[in-house]
């Protein structure tokens, strides 16, 4: 019974230390990321040559920063994107205006418009350049279909 105590005590004693080293790990990844980009709302589906918006917010501490926008594209690009990846790198062909671009204060909330082009799934993230660092959202999915499927199919008086 001592034995059983005294293992049950040192895997006790272990997954507090291996916790700890993980909370310090995230302490730690949060002391170097100053900043956090989010992406506040954005709609589940749309149609072809209709504008969507997307909505998201840079948080951090007071600073001026250079370009924030929405990248987009038909293919996905996934995993994490860390602080070197560029928009070149990314694979994105396509982003949003340059609305979000010159001296731009965060925090912050932005938004943009996208106007897909193509029936299918349109995959984008938000981005955000600090201090010559990119920060990336997940990448996110929004339904586009050809037409508006609420709509009647014949014109409104016929038979």
């Amino acid at each position: 019974m001592k034995n059983l105590n005294l293992k049950i005590f040192a895997l006790i004693l272990l997954g507090v230390i291996l916790s700890s080293c993980s909370i310090a790990q995230i302490i730690r990844q949060n002391k170097e990321n100053k900043f956090v980009i989010d992406v506040v709302s954005a709609p589940a589906s749309g149609i072809v040559d209709s504008s969507l918006t997307i909505n998201w917010q840079v948080v951090g501490e007071q600073k001026t920063i250079s370009q924030t926008a929405v990248y987009y594209d038909y293919v996905s690009h996934t995993g994490n994107f860390g602080q070197n990846v560029s928009p070149l790198l990314s694979g994105y062909l396509k982003f949003t205006d340059a609305d979000n671009q010159g001296e731009i204060k965060v925090p912050g909330s932005f938004s943009a418009k996208v106007l897909p082009s193509q029936p299918g799934i349109l995959y984008y993230r938000a981005m955000a350049k600090i201090d010559d660092k990119y920060y990336w959202t997940p990448e996110y999915t929004i339904a586009i279909s050809a037409q508006d499927s609420s709509l009647p199919s014949q014109p409104i008086g016929t038979k």
